[in-house]
């Protein structure tokens, strides 16, 4: 049951990101390969985890490890990508980390003996609360209302933080690492498993890029670009 759901969840929060993707591929000429691109990615992520699932070192570092140079390349090496986020208006961008709120799935996993702990109840907490800070600022948005840049900044880096954390934790309790803190895990991580490999191998690093390209967006609400306003920037 556990696993029905968080496929549902992986899918949902996946699909956010396909259509906000290919909405700016369409409006930003430059960015059209962007959306192939991403689907090609999302296959071998898919294809990595299920042939590593079940192994016993675990494929969900290795995937992590992949996205994670994969997106801090393309963030250095493509103003485009950068001018995008940028421009992207900020209520797309708050809006991803709704999906924030699916932490919960931690604590379930956590009681079903298939999270570790400290990590599920921590990063459950931390994705939640992010979450609902989200649904606040957006609210905020949708009633024409701007909230401050310092309010934005402030939760945005909560959200960053929290992500930073939980990777932390997730990383100590790591069986047959050098830097295991953690010993008392469970046999079969759910996070070495499909769906939920997913998380720490995809939506946990697009989280992160996610809330520098809200910094981008702050940015250029101090310099009086358009961003902030939800107006669009081309590529």
């Amino acid at each position: 049951m556990l696993d029905a759901i968080g496929w549902m969840f992986v899918a949902s929060y996946t699909g956010s990101i396909l259509m906000l993707v290919l909405r700016r591929a369409h409006e930003t000429g430059t960015l059209r390969k962007v959306f192939l691109v991403f689907l090609l990615w999302l296959a071998a992520e898919l294809a990595i985890g299920i042939e590593g699932a079940g192994m016993a070192v675990p494929s969900n570092l290795l995937m992590f490890a992949l996205t994670v140079v994969l997106l801090t390349g393309a963030w250095i090496f493509s103003p485009a990508l950068r001018r995008a986020a940028a421009g992207t208006p900020l209520n797309s961008l708050i809006g991803l980390h709704v999906w924030r709120l699916g932490g919960f799935l931690f604590l379930l996993l956590y009681l079903a003996n298939r999270l570790p702990f400290p990590f599920a109840p921590v990063a459950a907490a931390g994705d939640m609360l992010a979450a609902v800070f989200a649904i606040g600022l957006l609210a905020a948005l949708r009633r024409g209302r701007a909230p401050g840049r310092n309010l934005v900044a402030a939760w945005n880096s909560f959200g960053m933080l929290d992500l930073i954390v939980a990777v932390g934790l997730a990383l100590l309790a790591v069986p047959g690492t050098p830097f295991q803190l953690f010993t008392q895990v469970p046999a079969h991580s759910a996070f070495t498993e499909l769906p939920w490999i997913l998380v720490p191998a995809a939506i946990v690093p697009l989280l992160f890029f996610n809330h520098l390209a809200i910094f981008l967006n702050l940015r250029g609400e101090r310099k009086g670009t358009p961003g902030w306003s939800g107006r669009e920037v081309r590529a």
